[in-house]
């Protein structure tokens, strides 16, 4: 492959040399073959550069001569020569030299404004280098040049979205939109794409209203506008909760969990979150908090409720509708809402710990510590946080409670192979007779007792 480089180079010397040929050129004139030189040499000098670039993308990694003849070819002539400036720009980018590769790039726009390949690539380069104000110039510079393409369009939007605009996102697709024929156009009908269409412009549309409840109300309006077209209903009903419960609808946001539990969405504790808002009619700062909690965060582990919160909780979630009478969510999401000092945590706990165990659930510890929470006060408020640290795990009255409980089915499995006698796993908390045990208990029960002694750094 270098013998294609040294090859590509001597082409280029030869044409210099016939470019001052014999025939010679005139002192303070141009040579009678000169026009015809110059092309011959800037295509020897394109060819060449064409050549750096197969050998920089689909050979293996070049030593470091190699790459230094493969810089030297383009760099020739390279004020003229836009191909010599984009193949320029991807020796760079193959060096990881990004800012250097845009400079070249734009030195080839520069000679040739008009040429879509090299305003993709730096379009992708100013992506990549988070120049958000750059990236947007850049695709309107090919919007204006091919009009008539939709990626062009929606990739415009997206650059002006991710540019800090999501309300001139919406005017670019509307722009789009406005150019089509609203009879034939399949971006009007029932399909996948139209459907993601339509739910950008909506999340767009949310996110420039901010606070305000006009602009909400018209993202809530044009939901209900695009819900023939919307193929993903699941996405078009959390679309609704998170609008509804903004508006403080709180009896209509209720109404949308329990559409999603219905469809069977009964594991996804955001909805169980924006659920118990809604029960609650929270007000705006909560429903957000709750919206960026992670993984089993619901509104019962952001902050402490009082009685009256946990027993409106309770009897939503201990009677739960027929959608959610198998949820092991549901069963979960109880434990967080009792008090953990009382025998009916204790009760609960119990009964969620053998149902796992038997099961052989590998992830019950760290699904468990997710309930050593503390009560911290500040700024008049009070929030839980997670206790992490190994001491703290120690003290925490959950884990204490925890640890007895798997010492107890440790102890009664290996002496007869069933659980202990409780009070967690029968229906409204009756007391239990020793029940059978899987083969995988004893186990599993060991597994978890093993967990809690990392937990608590023993």
């Amino acid at each position: 492959m270098k013998g294609l480089i040294v090859n590509a180079m001597a082409s280029s010397r030869v044409v210099e040399a016939d470019g001052r040929g014999e025939g010679g050129q005139e002192e303070g004139g141009r040579g009678p073959h000169q026009e015809g030189t110059h092309d011959g040499h800037a295509v020897s000098l394109e060819s060449a550069a064409a050549l750096c670039l197969f050998f920089l993308v689909y050979c293996e990694p070049a030593r470091s001569a190699q790459r230094s003849d493969a810089r030297e070819i383009p760099r020739k002539n390279l004020r003229s020569s836009h191909v010599c400036w984009h193949v320029y720009g991807l020796l760079h980018r193959s060096c990881q030299d990004y800012s250097e590769a845009i400079k070249a790039y734009k030195q080839a726009l520069r000679i040739d404004p008009e040429n879509l390949q090299i305003l993709r690539d730096l379009g992708l380069l100013q992506v990549q280098m988070r120049d958000l104000a750059g990236f947007r110039e850049t695709r309107l510079a090919i919007l204006t040049l091919r009009p008539n393409s939709k990626v062009h369009w929606l990739t415009y939007a997206l650059a002006v979205h991710v540019g800090g605009d999501p309300a001139g996102a919406v005017d670019v697709i509307d722009s789009y939109t406005d150019t089509l024929d609203e009879d034939t156009a399949p971006e009007f009908q029932r399909n996948f794409e139209s459907s993601e269409l339509v739910m950008y412009k909506n999340r767009a549309m949310g996110e420039a209203a901010g606070d305000d409840e006009a602009g909400l109300r018209g993202a809530l309006e044009n939901l209900d506008r695009i819900e023939p077209v919307a193929v993903d209903r699941t996405g078009w009903l959390l679309a609704r909760v998170d609008y509804q419960l903004r508006l403080r609808m709180y009896d209509e946001a209720a109404g949308s969990c329990l559409m999603l539990f219905e469809r069977g969405i009964t594991e996804d504790h955001r909805i169980h979150g924006a659920y118990m808002c809604a029960l609650l009619r929270s007000d705006a700062e909560t429903v957000a908090a709750v919206s960026r909690m992670k993984g089993t965060g619901t509104l019962a582990t952001l902050a402490p409720l009082d009685d009256g919160q946990r027993t409106t909780l309770l009897g939503a979630y201990e009677r739960p509708p027929a959608c959610l009478a198998r949820s092991p969510a549901v069963r979960r999401i109880v434990l967080t809402l009792l008090d953990p000092s009382g025998p009916a945590f204790r009760a609960a706990l119990d009964g969620y710990a053998r149902r796992q165990l038997g099961r052989g659930v590998p992830s019950l510890g760290s699904d468990l510590s997710s309930l050593y929470l503390d009560e911290v006060r500040g700024d008049g408020t009070s929030r839980y946080v997670l206790a992490t640290d190994p001491a703290d795990v120690r003290a925490h009255g959950v884990h204490r409670l925890l640890a007895g409980l798997v010492d107890s089915y440790v102890s009664s499995l290996e002496g007869g192979g069933s659980f202990p006698r409780g009070s967690g796993g029968g229906e409204g908390g009756e007391e239990e007779e020793e029940e059978e045990a899987g083969p995988g208990a004893l186990l599993w029960s060991w597994y978890l007792r093993a967990v809690l002694h990392e937990q608590a750094g023993e």
